[in-house]
């Protein structure tokens, strides 16, 4: 039965899947690019890795089946110190995570690996500890060691991969404001299948069955939560006929809701020519 030491616990209880409420010292964090990563070192100065932190890094969803293939000495649950106090963790050792690794189909899984074995591991086994996490580099000054270049090599690199998935949040809602922000006045419903280049029968239609509008008798009415919220109106126009109808406008709240919700985002040239004043 393997034991697992860590320092500050004792020896008892302490073995692969036991439910020990010893506490060891706490936990490691390390940052691979913009996602943490927390460690403990056993008193042989071997890396446990938590176990929920590697499996969503290569998107592992379901963590008690990923762990169930490791064999006994990979794995285990320690307690460890928390920001809320002592806290029971999954742990696997290094010949564990690279299961885990293997097992991934995510593209991230590579380069997890390539960061371990190159950067962690070799810091974790040089210093005790890895040194570099949770700092800022001092950008001016010229790395005078590999590890400090690594660092900022590491750094700069989580930075740019968190603005770029925040770009990502942000594009279709930039495009959206870009697209729309100078729709001025009331459209009728036609204008507004111009609007969003589509058809304006089939918007009509999808607008119907999505619960906006409805007929009544041979005129579109739009349903009162969405005249409530002014995302329509209701007014008296003369037709061709000289006849007195009620017409269905979409404001420009509504135009904003309803692009919005449909991901009316397309990156047309210009919208323009629809706008009515």
């Amino acid at each position: 039965m393997t034991i697992l030491n860590f320092p500050g616990t004792s020896a008892t209880n302490t073995h692969a899947n036991s439910s020990s409420n010893s506490t060891a010292s706490a936990l490691q964090t390390f940052l691979f690019e913009d996602q943490n990563v927390r460690i403990a070192l056993d008193d042989k100065g071997e890396p446990w890795f938590v176990a929920a932190d590697v499996c969503r890094i290569l998107n592992l969803q379901d963590h008690k089946s990923a762990l169930r293939p490791l064999e006994e000495d990979e794995r285990g649950v320690k307690t460890f110190l928390s920001h809320g106090g002592p806290q029971k963790y999954s742990i696997i050792n290094e010949s564990g995570l690279y299961w885990l690794i293997f097992r991934s189909t995510k593209p991230d899984a590579k380069r997890f690996r390539i960061w371990v074995t190159n950067e962690v591991l070799p810091s974790i086994r040089k210093t005790g500890s890895y040194s570099v996490h949770n700092k800022i580099p001092d950008f001016t000054k010229i790395p005078e060691t590999y590890e400090e270049l690594m660092f900022h090599h590491q750094y700069v690199v989580g930075a740019c991969i968190k603005l770029q998935k925040e770009n990502e949040v942000i594009k279709p809602k930039a495009l959206f404001y870009d697209n729309y922000k100078d729709v001025k006045g009331n459209h009728p419903l036609r204008a507004l299948g111009k609007l969003f280049h589509l058809p304006p029968n089939g918007l009509i239609k999808q607008l119907i069955e999505d619960g906006f509008l409805y007929r009544c008798g041979k005129s579109l009415m739009a349903k009162q939560t969405f005249v409530q919220k002014k995302w329509f109106e209701t007014k008296l126009v003369i037709d061709y006929h000289g006849r007195p109808k009620t017409q269905t406008v979409v404001t420009p709240k509504g135009v904003l809701g309803l692009a919005e919700r449909y991901g009316f985002m397309n990156d047309s040239d210009s919208n323009d020519d629809y706008l009515i004043n």
